[in-house]
């Protein structure tokens, strides 16, 4: 439906279960359910101040990403 509005996704290629939010230069991944996953995703780990290139979402974990 969004698509259809030409609307992007905030990150392409997500498993459904997985939401991705972005406010500014901040991404929040949320995984609502299911076996644990990793997202390929380059920024900063807002929690750790870490630079990574992916990042691991146990069931119903989240990570925050801080992106230039």
């Amino acid at each position: 439906m969004l698509a259809g509005a030409g609307d992007e996704p905030v990150l392409a290629g997500l498993p459904e279960r997985v939401e991705a939010m972005r406010r500014g230069a901040l991404l929040t991944l949320v995984d609502h359910g299911g076996d644990p996953v990793e997202v390929p995703v380059e920024g900063v780990d807002a929690i750790s101040g870490q630079r990574v290139e992916r990042v691991r979402l146990d069931t119903f974990g989240w990570a925050m990403v801080c992106r230039s």
